[in-house]
């Protein structure tokens, strides 16, 4: 298991290009990292609640087919 320590001496190690490749990487490759990057570029809270509001509705509302 690889600990926070270990993680900022590696990236203290990096380049600020190879940290940019590095943060692309996982942007492209985990959609759940790619959402709270996103969210962190341009934070749209209404777009999010809306989005959560759904999430709930659905869990009680379900559509029936």
């Amino acid at each position: 298991m690889t600990t926070k320590s270990t993680i900022k001496k590696y990236l203290k190690g990096l380049s600020d290009t190879e940290k940019q490749k590095l943060l692309l990487d996982v942007y492209d490759k985990c959609k759940d990292a790619k959402e709270y990057i996103d969210y962190q570029v341009n934070p749209d809270e209404n777009a999010k609640l809306e989005e959560y509001k759904k999430v709930i509705k659905n869990q009680f509302y379900p559509e029936r087919g």
